[in-house]
Order: C-alpha cells, then structure tokens, then sequence
C-alpha cells in the first residue's frame, strides 16, 4: 500500500509483502515508477491496492502464508504464538485474490 508513496517522496527500494504474491506486479511498478513512466506505476498500485489491504486483515504473515497456500505454494500455517485467519477473513482474502485475477 506504500511503496509508490514512499518512492514518490525519494525512497529508493521496498520491502513489500504482497510481493510474495504478485512479485511481477510490484517489480513492475517500481521499475515504471524508476523510468518516469509515473501513470503505469499509478495504475498497478491501484491494482495492487486491495491485495496489499487483504495482506492485513488479520496479523501478518498470517494473511499472506494463506494466500501463498491458495496459490499451491506449499509454506504451511503460521506458529505459535499466532492463529490461521478466520472464516470470514479467508473468504475476504479468497474474494479479493479472485478479483486480482488469481484462480483460487
């Protein structure tokens, strides 16, 4: 949700979450922002958007080992002291993954 913002006011790279995920996408946006292409990296960070929110509906990395799990990426549940996301999460989750044009 704040890598374009940040590289707008002068940040030079990300840590990204929703990377582990849509590692395309958010390079992509970068690498546009990067080379002045400033209304492509606007249009994948609104894309992005609602991922990277569904990445904190719950404690991370809860919310995206479920997501990795959706994909087929076997990373297993989180460990104690933390929880699998609940029911509704997982369905928020699942709807949002949908929209963005994953097959889960």
């Amino acid at each position: 949700m704040t890598t374009l913002p940040i590289l707008a006011v002068g940040g030079k790279g990300v840590i990204s979450v929703v990377a582990n995920i849509a590692p395309r996408e958010v390079a992509d946006m970068v690498d546009y922002f990067l080379s002045g292409q400033f209304k492509q990296a606007l249009d994948l960070h609104l894309r992005l958007y609602p991922l990277s929110r569904a990445m904190f509906l719950e404690t991370n990395p809860a919310p995206v080992k479920t997501a990795l799990n959706l994909l087929g990426k076997d990373v297993g549940d989180v460990r104690l002291p933390l929880v699998n996301i609940s029911q509704s999460s997982l369905q928020k989750l699942r709807n949002v993954m949908k929209e963005f044009g994953f097959s889960v």
